[in-house]
C-alpha cells in the first residue's frame, strides 16, 4: 500500500488521520512504559546524558550495563558538537547537527509514527508485520540557511529496509546495531533519519500503536497515509526544495 494516490481531503480529514498531540514525551528506556500510563507528566532523566528517561530506580539500575556505553558517547558528542559549533562560528561557516532532526522528530512524532506504522505494516499484527526485521528509513533535509531550526526540516521519503542489510550499507557500528536489534525484538519501531546533503544521521525507537483494532477488523489502514504525512510534515514550510539525490 503506497499511500500516495491522488485524493481530495479536508482539514477535518487530516485531523482525523493524524491528530495533533503536541511534542513527544519520552518513554522509560528499560520497560518502555509511558508517563501517561503511570499518571505522571514525564519520567526522570539520566543525570549524565540527560536524554534517556526511566520510570523507576529499578529500571535505571537494570539498564545501566547497556546504557553506560551510549551514555558516555552522548556526553562526548555534546562536547564535540559544542567545539565544532564554535569553530564554525569563528570561521563564519554553516553548522549542522543531528540534534535538529531529533527535535523535529519529537515535535512531529504523530505524523512520523503514522508513516512508520504503515511502512512497517504494523497493522498486520506482530507475526506478519516488518517490526522485527526492518527499519523505517526517513530521508529528510535541514534548512540551508538555518540548519539548526527544527521547524524548517523537510521530509522527503520513508522506506522499509531490512535491518541487517541497511546496517551493513550504512556501516553502522556494533553498539547501535545491537540497540536496534534489541528494540526490534521488543516490538519497537526502529526509525532511522538521514539527511543525505549534510550526512546527518539519527536513530529513534518508537512504540507503535496497537495493531489489534486492525487485526480485529475494527479499523482499516489509511489508504492515503503517505500523502497525509507529507501534508502534515511539510504543509507549513516555504517553497519546496529539490529532492535529494
Amino acid at each position: 500500500m503506497d499511500g500516495s494516490e491522488p485524493f481530495v481531503t479536508t482539514a477535518e480529514g487530516m485531523a482525523a488521520a493524524i491528530p495533533d498531540r503536541g511534542p513527544l514525551v519520552r518513554a522509560c528506556g528499560t520497560c518502555h512504559k509511558t508517563p501517561a500510563s503511570m499518571g505522571v507528566q514525564e519520567f526522570s532523566k539520566c543525570a549524565s546524558c540527560g536524554m534517556t528517561r526511566y520510570c523507576s530506580r529499578q529500571c535505571q539500575a537494570s539498564d545501566w550495563k547497556e546504557h553506560k556505553a551510549i551514555c558516555k558517547e552522548r556526553v562526548a558528542q555534546v562536547g564535540r558538537l559544542a567545539a565544532q559549533r564554535e569553530t564554525a562560528r569563528v570561521a563564519g561557516k554553516r553548522f549542522c547537527t543531528p540534534m535538529t532532526i531529533q527535535t523535529w522528530y519529537r515535535n512531529q512524532s504523530a505524523a512520523i509514527e503514522h508513516a512508520a506504522f504503515h511502512i512497517l505494516e504494523v497493522y498486520k499484527g506482530p507475526k506478519a508485520s516488518l517490526l522485527r526485521t526492518h527499519v523505517a528509513v526517513f530521508t529528510v533535509r535541514v534548512d540551508e540557511k538555518t540548519p539548526e531550526d527544527p521547524d524548517l526540516v523537510r521530509f522527503f521519503n520513508v522506506l522499509a529496509l531490512p535491518l541487517d542489510e541497511f546496517a551493513q550499507q550504512m556501516r553502522m557500528d556494533k553498539m547501535n546495531l545491537d540497540r536496534c536489534k534489541k528494540a526490534a525484538r521488543t516490538q519497537m519501531m526502529v526509525l532511522y533519519f538521514v539527511d543525505m546533503q549534510d550526512w546527518l544521521h539519527h536513530i529513534e525507537f518508537h512504540g507503535p500503536p496497537s495493531s489489534e483494532p486492525y487485526t480485529r477488523g475494527e479499523k482499516t489502514p489509511d489508504k492515503h497515509w503517505r500523502a497525509h504525512v507529507i501534508m502534515k510534515l511539510n504543509g507549513g514550510l516555504p517553497n519546496a526544495q529539490a529532492d535529494p539525490e
